[in-house]
């Protein structure tokens, strides 16, 4: 995937597995595992130019991968409301 930044404007190429696509009522967003952060990344939609499709393969089963993303996100939202309470 080629990803253009908000903050420089400068492209970078990503190898990303992807895990949830959503949406609010400003943007669409790509949350997805990134080979080069090792983490979970989220990647806004619109600032996706150019995506090819690789023969590889994820090492782990999909729905692994759904549930780690699912306990990040829920320990992100945790902390966030801990800290504005």
């Amino acid at each position: 995937m080629h990803h253009k930044t908000w903050l420089t404007g400068r492209t970078f190429e990503r190898t990303v597995w992807p895990v949830v696509l959503g949406y609010s009522d400003i943007t669409c967003m790509l949350s997805a595992w990134c080979e080069l952060r090792q983490g979970f990344r989220h990647f806004r939609t619109d600032r996706i130019y150019a995506v090819e499709m690789l023969a590889d393969q994820i090492d782990e089963p999909r729905s692994r991968l759904l549930r780690r993303w699912s306990a990040r996100r829920t320990s992100e939202l945790a902390r966030l409301m801990s800290s504005a309470g």
